[in-house]
């Protein structure tokens, strides 16, 4: 077998792991607790790494994560020693800061360092998502499909339909259709996802207008960069509220999305409105910051003051009712149940997603609709969607896939700077 057959054979091997990897993610087993078949499918993978001594390289943002996911494990074990939570709700907080690190060594050793691999399994992902909708509906699918059924994967195909677009360099109808998408999730009612793809569409124009495909610039002209990242980014995210706003009120979305307007948004605005998880989880970490109030920890002063800010009476609570603290938000959750230690993870996320936008936007050779999609859903879902199931398993993915952008740019700037180098000293040699 020629040099040549055996790397296409193990880019398609690659490939084949990255579509076993991503279809089963809408599949949840209840086995010691429940897990999706992505994991179940990546916890042997990384079994097998480990064992065939086929680990990427433990370093930099990677070690910083794998670490921090570490003290998170043990700073939630303080704090179910403090707080007297029970053995299995210990066993379960355990479990979710380990799986953690499990799913992070699994999409490094699946993504490979290529953006073909993370691809893949995104696409593959978002298949599976669609057939999990059907497969395996939740509650809430029956009145609203699209937002808590097949709504995620049918977008994230779309935005791959866009990406397509953008390697052709189409670019113009690849702006196009994100702006389309974006729409029709906001007619069908699904207005986080509207928001997520019309800023996809933002970073993209974005990095088509300031990025760079060799990326050494002075220091004066990434400052200038970055304040206009920053400036446009606001703006545009101010502008999309607004526009979804006044549509919403006159009508333009459909009578159905008016009322819910008007039913669900109050004085807090359409960001913060319906979320009345956020202010509760903010309570409850001023009374316990440092160590937390333990694995699903329960409370009943907090679950009472939920179903009042909700609108809810108290007397219709069912005594079944678990009392437990709300939080809605892989930050909030982490610091309610372990404390600032649990809550580092999160904010190093926040921390290295922020540099991996700056950078997408600056380096347009790595920018394309499904990375900065990847990476604008996982800046939703640390503020606001619980770390659980198929949360779990997509945003220690979009992690991963900024850890390998920020290689990869850093890869092209020491290769850009070599570059620049060499043509100096051919240029004093003359």
């Amino acid at each position: 077998m020629t040099a040549a057959n055996a790397k296409l054979r193990n880019a398609g091997l690659g490939i084949l792991v990255c579509l076993a990897v991503g279809f089963p993610v809408g599949v949840d087993i209840d086995l010691v607790g429940r897990l999706t078949g992505t994991e179940l499918v990546l916890i042997p993978l990384v079994a097998l790494g480990l064992l065939a001594g086929r680990f990427p390289p433990i370093e930099g943002p990677l070690r910083t994560l794998l670490i921090l996911a570490l003290v998170w494990c043990g700073a939630q074990y303080v704090s179910d020693i403090v707080n007297g939570s029970s053995s299995a709700n210990m066993l379960r907080g355990a479990a979710r800061s380990l799986m953690t690190v499990m799913l992070l060594l699994g999409f490094c050793i699946c993504c490979g360092n290529r953006i073909r691999n993370i691809h893949a399994t995104y696409v593959a992902m978002a298949v599976g998502l669609v057939a999990g909708a059907y497969l395996n509906p939740s509650l809430y699918a029956e009145t609203e499909p699209w937002k808590f059924g097949y709504g995620v994967g049918t977008t994230m195909l779309l935005v791959a339909g866009a990406g397509w677009l953008w390697k052709q360099r189409l670019y113009l109808p690849a702006l196009g259709l994100c702006g389309a998408i974006g729409l029709l999730n906001l007619q069908l009612g699904f207005r986080s996802m509207g928001g997520m793809v019309f800023m996809t569409a933002i970073l993209l124009g974005l990095s088509l207008a300031l990025g760079n495909r060799r990326r050494v610039i002075s220091a004066w002209g990434a400052s200038l960069q970055i304040a206009v990242s920053v400036l446009v980014l606001s703006a545009g995210g101010v502008l999309i509220i607004d526009l979804y706003a006044g549509a919403a009120q006159q009508g333009l979305l459909g009578q159905q999305e008016q009322e819910k307007f008007f039913d669900q948004v109050d004085d807090r605005g359409v960001l913060l409105s319906g979320r009345s998880e956020l202010p509760i989880a903010i309570e409850a970490v001023k009374e316990k910051p440092f160590l937390g109030h333990g694995s699903w920890a329960e409370d009943e002063y907090y679950s009472t003051l939920y179903w009042q800010q909700s609108g809810q009476r108290v007397d219709d609570m069912l005594p079944e009712e678990r009392d437990l603290i709300p939080t809605h938000s892989h930050l909030m959750g982490a610091w309610v149940e372990g404390g600032i230690l649990s809550a580092l993870f999160w904010f190093y996320a926040l921390f290295l997603l922020a540099r991996t936008i700056l950078v997408l936007i600056h380096n347009r050779s790595l920018a394309d609709p499904i990375v900065i999609l990847t990476l604008v859903m996982l800046g939703w879902a640390i503020p606001f969607s619980p770390y659980g199931l198929t949360n779990r398993v997509m945003s220690s993915f979009a992690i991963v896939v900024a850890v390998t952008l920020l290689r990869l740019d850093a890869e092209s700037q020491a290769s850009a700077s070599s570059s620049s180098a060499g043509r100096t000293r051919q240029g004093n040699g003359r």
